[in-house]
């Protein structure tokens, strides 16, 4: 009897303890809605990466892009390296990782670098200035394509554990 007490009391006080719901999902409060897509393939850029590379921006309602130059009010998420197979210089169909690797089907993780940024964020524009920016070191965005339509579902993760998550349904140009 006295060992039976010293292995149910444990068990006891276990399931007495209080229950903990998992914290709340900390959402990225933005509202957006991306209207355009423009891609811009670079081939083998790094020659010590045996992958090709391109970029992606996708804008919002608002923002009109006339070369390197945006304008209006919106929001602008940029993937400044999406590493692709040598087999292909555009963007197939897939899900693309948000990381450090530079593997084929990945998008480099957000970082400052020499006092830009560059890699995966979102930048917030009014009257075309920067307002804020959101930087994602991690997070996905799965692509499919039929004819000129490409629809993108993505989900990405601020450096605050805030998450992201958005569509794109329509023509990507490539330049």
């Amino acid at each position: 009897m006295k060992y039976s007490l010293f292995f149910f009391l444990p068990l006891l006080l276990i399931a007495c303890k209080p229950y903990s719901s998992p914290s709340p999902r900390k959402v990225l409060a933005v509202d957006t809605v991306f209207t355009s897509g423009q891609a811009e393939a670079y081939g083998r850029y790094y020659s010590n990466l045996e992958r090709n590379v391109c970029s992606l921006t996708l804008v919002s309602q608002g923002i009109t892009i006339h070369g390197d130059t945006l304008s209006g009010t919106g929001s602008e998420l940029v993937f400044t390296d999406i590493f692709l197979p040598l087999e292909t210089d555009t963007l197939p169909e897939g899900t693309y990782r948000v990381d450090s690797t530079a593997a084929a089907f990945s998008a480099l993780s957000a970082l400052e670098f020499e006092g830009a940024v560059t890699g995966t964020y979102l930048l917030l524009l009014a009257d075309g200035l920067p307002q804020r920016i959101y930087m994602f070191p991690s997070g996905s965005f799965t692509l499919r394509q039929w004819e000129d339509t490409t629809d993108m579902e993505i989900h990405l993760q601020t450096l605050d554990s805030q998450t992201f998550d958005a569509t794109f349904r329509g023509v990507i140009q490539y330049r």
